[in-house]
């Protein structure tokens, strides 16, 4: 399985590419999930591009304040230091949380009440969370939990507690139960 380190993705991206892959994603989800990719992307754009300062700037801020109106209404965090790739989608987007450090590589679909958090309890330079792959689906309720790899095309059942490492092509249910290798 590939390891996802995108925080570079946005440092090559003119601004009317990065409008246009915006666009193109946002195209895909629901009203909860386009409000909070627009403002991940933004607000990840705005820190991690090379374009103009004052550009910038503008960005994160409308970004935070997008992401402020979004933790309000939806109760879905996910900060710009979480590493989501192109493609992911958020299905009726509510009560979500992803850790800064977790990684969602592309084509994730994912469900309401899910979080994708570490084991430690609290943040720092050790708070370190999931890494997982492409094309993985979250059921609504899921908990994957602690410094573990999710491979590609996994699919994690509703209210299922991850904690272990899951090889790719795998369905997960309840407490980390492999069903269809």
């Amino acid at each position: 399985m590939k390891q996802i380190i995108k925080v570079n993705l946005y440092e090559e991206l003119s601004l009317l590419q990065f409008l246009k892959l915006l666009k193109k994603e946002v195209s895909n989800n629901g009203f909860d999930g386009k409000l909070i990719l627009i403002c991940y992307r933004l607000r990840c754009f705005a820190r991690y591009s090379r374009i103009n300062k004052i550009i910038r700037f503008t960005l994160d801020v409308i970004g935070k304040f997008l992401s402020l109106l979004n933790k309000l209404f939806s109760l879905i965090n996910i900060s710009y230091e979480t590493q989501i790739d192109w493609g992911c989608e958020i299905i009726h987007g509510n009560g979500i949380f992803m850790s800064p450090r977790c990684s969602i590589g592309k084509n994730a679909k994912i469900l309401h009440q899910v979080t994708i958090g570490s084991n430690n309890g609290h943040e720092g330079t050790d708070h370190i969370a999931a890494t997982i792959g492409d094309n993985v689906f979250i059921g609504a309720g899921a908990k994957i939990i602690g410094n573990i790899i999710i491979g590609n095309n996994v699919k994690i059942g509703a209210n299922a507690v991850v904690f272990k490492n899951i090889p790719d092509n795998c369905t997960v249910v309840k407490y980390n139960q492999i069903i269809n290798r």
